[in-house]
């Protein structure tokens, strides 16, 4: 497969690169500690837990990003497709209740900021889901992986699914509900 740039790159092509700096900035609590943040990493984005305890997917840092929040490649800029894109089929797949798909509720697209040194980075923020998958014992985790891949047959009805959807980093369990939310929606397109 090729590098996940190029593959987003391609994938995109035909896509208009949004403006992030049009997003909302994030007022008190829209703050993550790079250090100290619960992490979900994917190839392409991280997700933290923001100070608010909201869930926010961003682009990697070393990405278009340098660790100040400078932006250091134009040519990666398209990347921020995939955090408006993913925004995008989580309000999609939440506000049109689609039976059987389940995804934290969608909250907008924000610039947050990155403590302690204070730079912007565009996120797509989310309701938490505390992810319990690790906890558990390997014959629950398969019927867990078995579920997860029936909610993501049930949402190739109205999406073209993305590589890498079933990849451990693209969903969530949530212990306390019974329920697994799939969070790695970024390279879905809708039919």
């Amino acid at each position: 497969m090729a590098p996940p740039e190029t593959f987003v790159r391609d994938y995109f092509r035909n896509w208009n690169v949004p403006n992030f700096r049009n997003w909302q900035i994030g007022g008190n609590g829209f703050e993550f500690d790079s250090i100290h943040s619960p992490k979900y990493l994917g190839d392409l984005t991280t997700t933290c837990l923001l100070h608010n305890g909201l869930m926010a997917k961003m682009l990697l840092v070393d990405g278009p990003f340098s660790v100040n929040g400078s932006w250091k490649n134009l040519e990666k800029s398209q990347n921020t497709i995939l955090i408006e894109n993913s925004f995008n089929n989580a309000r999609e797949i939440f506000y049109n209740n689609y039976p059987g798909v389940n995804v934290p509720m969608p909250k907008g697209l924000y610039s947050i900021k990155q403590l302690p040194v204070g730079s912007l980075h565009p996120a797509f923020v989310m309701n938490y889901i505390e992810n319990g998958f690790y906890e558990l014992d390997s014959v629950i985790q398969d019927i867990l992986l078995k579920k997860r891949d029936e909610m993501i047959n049930i949402a190739e009805n109205r999406f073209e699914i993305g590589p890498g959807a079933h990849d451990p980093n693209n969903f969530v369990y949530s212990k306390s509900e019974d329920r697994i939310y799939l969070v790695g929606l970024s390279l879905w397109k809708k039919k």
